[in-house]
């Protein structure tokens, strides 16, 4: 049974079983053929270069296995994930492999961890999938907005996803981190972060452009690395992180146990 929902998600997650008519058939042959003629060109080129045959095989060997070794590992994942909340009767695998919203989503959150190796990035993809295939059977998917979020994850590091994570409840992370003495600090947000992950101050201006980024894409509230924040004492969430970012956070984190 595994095995068949594994194999029903490596088709509709990579575009390759969902009714494909006469002219996408066409359309990827040629794309095909197109690839081969690219593969042998580059081949016949690098061996008109000293050592160049040798440096293009090396390339070739390093990058189809990584290739093959991420595609593999996101399909078993994403699969044991979805079949795992279909037995707890949260999702309908068939109704979600019909459905061209998940099937869009899916399709650019698979393409996209190929890409990556960080785990943030990757299990936030993830989250993205399992927490859109939830709001499907839900009735409440916004497909506008979780097509943003994977966009979002696409583009910010994992220092970015840490600045988030940290800032959003700045003391219970702080805990979480066995940082106590952080707790409650006056430091302004490049400090405290700075502090919290020892990291050297020659990092500043690197660090200072990816917060505006941050702020950029709308997740937090000023792009200014030094602001102040403060903690609700109700809510434990510090004033840095807009709703929008809120919402970002609450879909990168996985809600299927």
């Amino acid at each position: 049974m595994l095995l068949l929902y594994y194999q029903y998600l490596t088709h509709f997650s990579f575009g390759i079983a969902i009714e494909v008519n006469r002219t996408d058939e066409i359309r990827v042959k040629r794309e095909a053929l197109q690839n081969e003629a690219r593969h042998k060109t580059a081949k016949i080129i690098s061996s008109l270069i000293p050592y160049g045959s040798n440096v293009y095989e090396l390339f070739t060997a390093i990058n189809q296995p990584l290739y093959e070794k991420r595609i593999e590992e996101w399909r078993t994942s994403v699969t044991l994930r979805l079949v795992k909340l279909e037995q707890v009767q949260k999702v309908n695998i068939k109704i979600l492999s019909e459905n061209e919203e998940f099937v869009s989503l899916l399709t650019k959150a698979s393409l996209d961890a190929i890409q990556f190796h960080q785990e943030e990035k990757l299990e936030a993809l993830k989250a993205v999938v399992i927490n859109s295939a939830l709001e499907i059977s839900s009735g409440t998917l916004d497909y506008e907005e979780l097509n943003m979020f994977l966009r979002i994850v696409e583009r910010i590091d994992a220092t970015q996803f840490t600045m988030l994570k940290l800032f959003h409840k700045p003391n219970l992370a702080l805990a979480d981190m066995g940082k106590p003495e952080l707790i409650n600090s006056t430091d302004r947000v490049g400090t405290l972060f700075l502090k919290a992950f020892q990291i050297p101050k020659e990092k500043v201006d690197v660090l200072t452009q990816m917060w505006k980024e941050l702020h950029d894409l709308g997740l937090i509230t000023s792009g200014g690395f030094n602001v102040q924040y403060v903690v609700n004492p109700t809510t434990t969430k510090s004033n840095v992180i807009t709703s929008f970012g809120e919402r970002f956070l609450e879909m990168i984190e996985s809600k299927e146990d």
